[in-house]
């Protein structure tokens, strides 16, 4: 079946709100959110997300992974894009699917004339840091104890990569 990118819009909010519960079911360590407080959220605020971030997922034929960017408003800090939401189901890794959402967010956010993208990603996650370093990101920075998920600590690396070059 060929890979079908696209990037999820507000009336996908049902679909991402499932996913996203499901990321921090299967992963609640990688990511910044709490599954208590996304499980809370409105349709409207999902809809609302969708809005002004660009999350693109892959379907086979439902949503099988994602990868999302935004960028702060600031004038300071608006050359920057931040890469989240980075996660594919279980059955579906090894595919490949991680570079080719990865590399659609790159693109998208130089379209958008963004020179760098960011992330945080746990230091644990050897797989996770193997694949943005083929991707060409570097680390840049560690924050000891940046996440807490059920008492449990979670240090992150900090990673960039130029998008200027």
């Amino acid at each position: 079946m060929p890979v079908e990118i696209r990037r999820l819009t507000p009336a996908d909010a049902a679909i991402w709100k499932a996913f996203r519960i499901e990321m921090l079911t299967t992963a609640p360590r990688a990511f910044g959110a709490s599954l208590t407080d996304t499980k809370s959220r409105s349709l409207q605020d999902f809809a609302d997300w969708l809005e002004k971030s660009h999350i693109f997922g892959f379907e086979n034929p439902d949503l099988v992974a994602s990868a999302a960017w935004y960028s702060d408003d600031s004038v300071i800090s608006q050359h920057r894009a931040k890469l989240i939401s980075v996660y594919v189901r279980p059955s579906h890794r090894g595919r490949g699917l991680v570079a080719q959402l990865v590399t659609t967010c790159i693109r998208d956010a130089q379209a958008a004339g963004k020179i760098q993208m960011e992330l945080d990603v746990a230091a644990d996650n050897h797989a996770a840091i193997r694949s943005y370093e083929r991707l060409g990101f570097e680390k840049t920075g560690f924050l000891p104890r940046a996440l807490c998920h059920d008492g449990i600590y979670t240090d992150d690396f900090q990673m960039m990569l130029r998008l200027d070059t």
